[in-house]
């Protein structure tokens, strides 16, 4: 954020986007989804990307088709 801000973006063009999925196991993505709320301190928009992903697949045991639900309530955790 202070890179952006130093490079003349100011926060009004900035959101956060916690990356669920990129470079993380199973443990990390529910850790950071768990820990969400934690991101609000930057004062900052969140952008989560949680449909279908592979963390919903492995945790149900199902394929990418039959997500939704899974997306669905990982959504609205995301939201509280």
């Amino acid at each position: 954020i202070r890179r952006c801000n130093e490079a003349g973006i100011t926060n009004q063009k900035l959101l956060l986007d916690p990356g669920f999925g990129f470079g993380k196991n199973l443990s990390h993505n529910y850790q950071l989804l768990a820990r969400l709320s934690e991101f609000h301190r930057f004062g900052l928009p969140l952008l989560v990307g949680m449909s279908r992903k592979s963390m919903i697949g492995q945790l149900l045991n199902v394929p990418p088709d039959q997500r939704v639900i899974g997306s669905v309530a990982c959504a609205v955790i995301a939201a509280m």
